[in-house]
């Protein structure tokens, strides 16, 4: 979805030229650049930069820069965790306060859009296995418009709005912490539920699962599914703020905002309220130990949008799918993900991506 529910990273799209890291003084603080070319975004240069534990205050600070000829994007987040260890709330209860903001201009949407978010979550196990997690949050949003073929289903939610609430969450996992191709299953469900104050009024469901299998001869299946859906609390329609996205690394062959309902008649991407995705990824390791060599195949798909009142809009559900070939390189900055993806069902005015390139970094 287009607000916190989990997803797998969008890719570039095609080659990352120079990638680096610079640890900081106290080897804590991360320093990530790169540049790129990507079918979405352009040819752009990144920089991530992280530090830990600011003045040992505890807080933690991530800024990002994403920019180039077709666009520029910037994020900004500060998190501060106090851990209280086992408490009657539940084992290694953390509570955890953090405030994040964005801006996102780019050609391949018609409209510019930031984002401030402050959030206040407790989580605990339940078991060694299972973990909770509740919280309240409060979003503001400004969306403006910055092509003159803008869709008029865009352009009646242009302006401030802003969004309140609660999340929860509930996590299951016996995988091998940061380990990229630990055996074993993990399965995630959140859900939100805005609409205190005057904001707008939503609810948001989303659950994803992923399983590591033995293969044999050091082989290894990856089976992953994503689902979610999002409605209104107070009539049909649901803004663009708050509807799913399909694309990008959920299902590879496709751009970020590739399929989906979309006014043909500007070429917009409108999301949807309902997704589904899985895939099917076999991995075969190679003699180098931070190599391995993929076959996948994606399927997925995005649909309903009511409420948009006398719009000749096709939202039923149309199944994508896709085939392909990847490589999974393990370095010191991250994980980095290439892949190479045929589509084999789509739709008119889908936006086919065949190659991809994603780099994972954790600071």
């Amino acid at each position: 979805m287009t607000t916190d529910a989990p997803r797998r990273l969008a890719p570039l799209s095609a080659m990352v030229l120079a990638v680096g890291l610079l640890p900081g003084a106290a080897g804590a603080d991360r320093l990530v650049t790169g540049v790129s070319y990507s079918t979405v975004y352009g040819a752009t240069a990144q920089v991530d930069l992280g530090f830990t534990d600011i003045l040992s205050s505890g807080v933690d600070l991530r800024l990002g820069y994403r920019g180039g000829s077709d666009g520029h994007g910037t994020s900004l987040a500060l998190t501060r965790d106090w851990e209280f260890g086992d408490t009657g709330l539940g084992r290694d209860t953390v509570l955890t306060f953090g405030i994040e903001g964005y801006s996102r201009d780019w050609d391949f949407q018609s409209y510019r859009r930031e984002t401030y978010t402050a959030a206040l979550s407790l989580g605990a196990g339940l078991t060694e296995r299972a973990r909770y997690s509740v919280g309240i949050f409060a979003q503001h949003d400004d969306l403006e418009e910055s092509d003159d073929d803008v869709s008029p289903l865009i352009l009646q939610d242009l302006g401030d709005s802003h969004a309140s609430g609660i999340d929860l969450g509930l996590t299951w996992s016996n995988r091998q912490k940061g380990a990229s191709f630990a055996l074993g299953t993990e399965a995630r469900i959140d859900l939100r539920r805005a609409g205190f104050g005057s904001g707008r009024d939503f609810s948001q469901v989303s659950v994803n699962a992923e399983t590591f299998l033995p293969m044999g001869r050091g082989t290894i299946l990856n089976l992953g599914f994503d689902g979610g859906l999002v409605a209104s609390n107070d009539g049909d329609y649901v803004t663009l703020l708050d509807r799913a996205t399909m694309g990008g690394g959920m299902l590879r062959g496709f751009t970020f905002d590739g399929i989906g309902p979309r006014d043909m008649d500007t070429d917009d991407a409108l999301g949807g309220t309902r997704y589904l995705a899985a895939s099917a990824e076999l991995f075969v390791p190679t003699p180098r130990d931070n190599l391995w060599l993929g076959a996948f195949y994606d399927i997925g798909t995005l649909w309903h949008l009511p409420g948009l009142d006398g719009a000749d809009i096709d939202d039923d559900l149309y199944w994508r799918q896709s085939v392909g070939l990847s490589m999974t390189f393990e370095t010191r900055i991250g994980r980095v993900n290439t892949s190479l993806a045929k589509p084999i069902a789509e739709r008119e005015g889908d936006d086919i991506q065949y190659v991809s390139v994603s780099l994972s970094t954790t600071f």
